[in-house]
């Protein structure tokens, strides 16, 4: 006899998934009679086992002797085994692939940035000379003083002009 606990450890489940099933109806009308209880333990029999682990899809493989066993748990590991394997170069495979593409963006993203820096240079090198250009050119524009703003008249004698008649000069008027 063995109880719920010792069961769900063998078909590799919780005992309270074992119980659950124990209480559904087709396999909680059929083990009834192979169910006893000792001191508060529930305990199964042979066939109350067996119920449990067909309700578990597990088959129940006897063996006369523990070597066959061994051998088929063998076989069934092997392949398991290879299994895991094959799986295990594919995503090696898979991850190098992703590395080979990561350290193409990166090198992608470190042009990127060159070039961004070298358009920056340009740029601020752009803006420089156009200051440069403009300060320039408020040097050439420097207030003239009044002696190099005198105008000659017709005459030969020099007219002195105030500020604003230079500066609002009509070419209309002949003076």
């Amino acid at each position: 006899m063995k109880t719920m606990l010792q069961i769900a450890k063998e078909i590799g489940v919780t005992k309270q998934a074992v119980f659950y099933r124990i209480k559904k109806p087709p396999l909680s009308d059929t083990i009834k009679p192979f169910i006893s209880k000792e001191n508060g333990v529930l305990m199964f029999d042979i066939k109350g086992e067996t119920l449990i682990k067909q309700a578990f899809n597990v088959e129940i493989v006897k063996t006369f002797n523990d070597k066959e066993t061994l051998k088929l748990n063998t076989s069934f590991d092997s392949e398991i085994i290879k299994l895991l394997q094959d799986n295990i170069l594919v995503l090696q495979e898979q991850l190098k692939t992703k590395d080979n593409q990561i350290e193409k963006i990166s090198d992608e993203l470190a042009k990127e940035r060159e070039h961004s820096r070298d358009i920056s240079d340009k740029l601020f090198e752009l803006t420089r000379n156009s200051q440069i250009l403009l300060k320039q050119e408020q040097d050439k524009t420097v207030v003239l003083l009044p002696e190099q703003l005198d105008i000659n008249s017709s005459d030969g004698t020099k007219n002195k002009k105030g500020f604003f008649q230079r500066l609002f000069k009509n070419k209309n008027r002949n003076q």
